[in-house]
C-alpha cells in the first residue's frame, strides 16, 4: 500500500466517524448563443463528515435579506463530485441542520493522487 492509498483510506476513516449522506442539487450555467443555458440536474448520494461551523463564521445578510451562516466544513472522500464556481451552484439539505452551499472544494492529494476533498460550506437559513 502506497502513501496515497494510506491517506485515501484515512479520509474514508474519518468520514466513518459521523457520516452523512447528501444528494447535491446542481445548477449549471453553460454558453448557449449570446447567452446562458440553465441546466439543472442531481447528484450523489455522497457521504460525508460534516465538521460544524468554523471559528471564523459569521453571520450574514445575504441577497433579498436572506441570513446566512458561512464556513462550514465537510470532508468527502475522492469519488465524491462536488462543483463551486460562477457556472455552477451545489447545493444540498441536512436534516436537522438546514440547506448548505458549496463555496468551495480543495483536493487532499498525496503524490499527486487525490485521496478526498475539503469543503467549506454555506448554511443558507
Amino acid at each position: 500500500m502506497n502513501l496515497a492509498q494510506i491517506q485515501a483510506e484515512a479520509v474514508k476513516l474519518a468520514i466513518a466517524t459521523n457520516p452523512t449522506t447528501v444528494t447535491v442539487s446542481r445548477v449549471e450555467y453553460e454558453p448557449d448563443g449570446g447567452g446562458r443555458k440553465r441546466t439543472e440536474s442531481t447528484v450523489g448520494p455522497f457521504t460525508i463528515l460534516m465538521a460544524g461551523q468554523a471559528r471564523d463564521s459569521r453571520s450574514q445578510v445575504g441577497e433579498g435579506g436572506e441570513a446566512k451562516e458561512a464556513d462550514w466544513l465537510a470532508l468527502a472522500d475522492a469519488g465524491a463530485d462536488f462543483r463551486w464556481g460562477p457556472n455552477v451552484e451545489d447545493t444540498f439539505s441536512v436534516s436537522g441542520l438546514g440547506t448548505f452551499r458549496v463555496k468551495h472544494t480543495r483536493p487532499v492529494t498525496v503524490e499527486g493522487q487525490t485521496a478526498g476533498y475539503e469543503l467549506r460550506l454555506e448554511l443558507v437559513i
